[in-house]
């Protein structure tokens, strides 16, 4: 896990960085100088070391917040006194606050206290400073710097303290050593708040123990002098601050991919895809490894284009699986989930075909049914709901239902037996001269197929064999010339007109023009649903 050292003397804000959701603060306080002696009439005894804590404290990942830090130094070296070390505090406002206090310089006669520790929270490890040694007599660590009680048996580093470097190894003052297990590698093999040794010789330079040393780091109490007159006094080991924080891993709480079915007939291939995650530095949405949406924001939806494409019988519905992967704000950890969207958007029907209509009735309703090509059944081949709509003259119903119209939709859950198509057939064809047959294309279209089909009427019958029978005495207009050759005509002549008897036309199925083989013959007509006859009129030559 990442940390950072605070060196002695120093002071500030720590940022507690975003993700983090528990930090391991430890303090140490400054061990005290051991006392100095000017004369070297006498010895100086060891300075207390500075207390240690320890603790774990839970954070908010979103809102970590800052802490404040003050990191203690050693006592330093007085001349003819001591100096006690100072505390080492780390504090998060309104929440916690852990200190690992200054040990005591030492005295003449006995050694400083050990420094006690303070920390806010439960489960802090908290331990005193070892005191500082004395001639006689040594003492446990006392509480927050204050002077200890004396021990009957020698205990190395003091009850509940732990011995650094002792101040100095000679005489009755050895080197001891508590270790913490899992105390990080830069505390000097974690020895830390260890007793100052009291000083003591034989006077004068060379002697087998001159002086008291210097306290080890963090937080060592400084030997004493000793009673030579070159002896040296120890000033008292830094403090030191330490804090190791951990990234809380991201959150999914929900990743979710949508289907599309295709139920509104426009074939595509989006879906939807929402999500909700927390405590994530970055978040990608990626499809068979590869990133597809990158940095989206931790809460958010969107409609992606899958580009998928369904074959009916074949990989209906097509599939895509979706991987969410958030990052923690470690920049190593990753948490993934996936979820899995289905298409259907095949809307090209097989090969199929409108039959043909010959020879039909004109102006008459007809209904056809398109045919798969391959197998003259029903057509298929789509799976998912598509329009079916006739071109012009044509309607269309679907589902198997009673309504007709230009255009319907069809839901593929009932398959396709219920598409038909209903044309009228076009009229005969008036032109008698030449083609007899009507012929007319329409169209079908099918989701995203159109097809053609042709419906053609019968020839319409355009002969009849008849007699015209006679109708004497009467004269229908006296413009005719009935006799030839004479100018003027003679008047009322009427045993030379002639008109013929009614004749009944009902063979012919069209209109047709009427002729005859004299220019002075005339017609008046009667349609059929008229009650009189019309004017008479001139008719057409044969031949003209």
């Amino acid at each position: 896990m990442p940390s950072q050292g605070f060196g002695a003397g120093s002071s500030g804000t720590w940022n507690i960085p975003l993700g983090v959701n528990r930090v391991q603060v430890t303090a140490i306080g400054g061990g005290g100088s051991g006392f100095s002696d000017n004369d070297g009439d006498l010895c100086g005894e060891g300075g207390g070391g500075g207390g240690y804590a320890r603790a774990d404290f839970a954070v908010n990942p979103l809102n970590p917040g800052s802490i404040n830090y003050t990191i203690g130094v050693g006592g330093s070296v007085v001349t003819d006194n001591s100096q006690s070390g100072t505390n080492t505090t780390f504090t998060k406002s309104g929440s916690w606050s852990i200190t690992g206090g200054g040990g005591q310089g030492g005295f003449q006669g006995r050694g400083g206290g050990g420094a006690g520790s303070i920390g806010q929270i439960g489960a802090a490890d908290l331990r005193p400073g070892a005191s500082g040694g004395s001639r006689d007599t040594f003492y446990q660590g006392g509480t927050n710097g204050s002077c200890g009680t004396p021990e009957t048996t020698a205990v190395r580093g003091g009850t509940g303290g732990a011995a650094g470097n002792s101040g100095g190894p000679c005489g009755y003052i050895l080197d001891a050593c508590f270790i913490v297990p899992g105390f990080p590698s830069d505390f000097n093999q974690s020895r830390y708040g260890g007793r100052g040794g009291r000083g003591i010789g034989t006077g004068g330079a060379g002697t087998a123990c001159p002086g008291g040393r210097n306290g080890a780091s963090w937080g060592g109490g400084g030997g004493g002098t000793g009673n030579g007159s070159n002896s040296t006094t120890g000033a008292g080991g830094p403090g030191r601050g330490r804090i190791e924080w951990f990234f809380a891993p991201p959150i999914i709480n929900s990743f979710t991919a949508g289907d599309n079915f295709n139920t509104d007939g426009n074939p595509d291939a989006n879906v939807s895809l929402s999500w909700s995650v927390a405590i994530a530095s970055d978040i990608d949405i990626l499809i068979n490894g590869v990133v597809v949406l990158s940095n989206v924001q931790p809460v958010g939806s969107t409609t992606y284009n899958t580009g998928l494409q369904s074959v009916a019988g074949t990989n209906s519905p097509a599939e895509v699986t979706f991987t969410l992967r958030a990052r923690g704000f470690d920049g190593t950890t990753t948490v993934t989930a996936t979820a899995t969207s289905q298409v259907t958007n095949d809307n090209t029907p097989n090969n199929y075909f409108v039959p043909n209509l010959t020879d039909v009735e004109p102006n008459t309703v007809y209904s056809l049914i398109p045919r798969d090509s391959s197998t003259g059944n029903n057509v298929t081949g789509m799976d998912m709901n598509h329009f079916v709509s006739g071109g012009p003259g044509v309607e269309v119903s679907v589902n198997s239902g009673a309504t007709w119209s230009t255009g319907s939709l069809l839901n593929t859950s009932g398959g396709t037996a219920g598409i038909r198509a209903r044309v009228t057939s076009p009229d005969f064809n008036p032109d008698f001269t030449g083609q007899t047959n009507t012929s007319q294309q329409y169209s079908l279209t099918i989701g995203s197929v159109t097809r053609t089909f042709n419906i053609t009427t019968r020839a319409p019958d355009v002969e009849e064999t008849f007699n015209i029978p006679d109708y004497d005495d009467y004269v229908p207009n006296p413009d005719i010339d009935t006799i030839p050759d004479v100018d003027p005509a003679p008047e009322n002549q009427s045993n030379l007109y002639i008109v013929s008897d009614t004749l009944t036309v009902d063979d012919i199925e069209i209109e047709l023009p009427i002729r005859t083989d004299d220019p002075n013959v005339q017609v008046r007509i009667r349609k059929n649903g008229e009650s009189t006859f019309g004017n008479w009129q001139d008719i057409t030559e044969i031949g003209t």
